[in-house]
């Protein structure tokens, strides 16, 4: 029996996995589908494929997904995906995280590298992934002087951003500046307050 099935179909032209019928096609007609329910790593990388929706029908079981240079651009379908521990998504058109959910418990590498990210705000819908211990999203457009402390904020639980690893010192500093951020915008409240009175 095999325990771990891998299957690397990296470097062709594939653009999706699922052939869904045309509207040409009888709407009985059998739609043929790759399911490989032991499948555990599948590498997908270097293809044409814009969507991960297909994934879960493929196989519930992938813990490990390359899916690097493509042209995918829309998250939808990962919730079906909760046995994912590894997900690349380097080289891809994203430029928006929606599509991660809490169903992501196992996820704990995430690389988001060189895609279309720009507004660092979009990284707080990662704060679903408890498990998360690396996210990287280098050569993205975020301003890169702030990126780190800004991750670090909504991530507290991440042990390495790029490919640096958070010293107990830099995750102290992004907590007590966390701290010092929160302590201003409650001045800043009772302030307003006072004022208003």
């Amino acid at each position: 029996m095999i325990a771990n099935l891998r299957f690397n179909i990296s470097d062709n032209k594939i653009s999706y996995l699922i052939q869904v019928p045309s509207k040409n096609h009888n709407k009985n007609c059998y739609s043929e589908e790759i399911v490989c329910p032991k499948l555990s790593t599948l590498a997908l990388s270097r293809n044409a494929l814009d969507t991960v929706e297909q994934f879960g029908i493929v196989s519930n079981k992938l813990r490990i997904l390359y899916l690097s240079y493509n042209k995918i651009d829309k998250l939808n379908g990962l919730d079906d995906l909760r046995n994912l521990s590894r997900l690349h998504l380097r080289g891809n058109q994203i430029s928006n995280l929606d599509g991660f959910t809490d169903n992501l418990t196992n996820l704990t590498y995430l690389n988001l590298r060189d895609n279309q990210l720009s507004d660092v705000e979009e990284l707080n819908k990662l704060v679903c992934l408890k498990s998360l211990k690396t996210l990287v999203v280098s050569d993205n457009s975020f301003s890169k002087n702030s990126i780190r402390s800004k991750v670090l904020k909504s991530l507290p639980w991440l042990e390495r951003i790029d490919k640096g690893t958070i010293s107990p010192a830099e995750r102290w500093h992004g907590k007590s500046r966390g701290e010092e951020e929160n302590d201003e915008e409650n001045d800043e409240e009772e302030e307003e307050e006072e004022e208003e009175e």
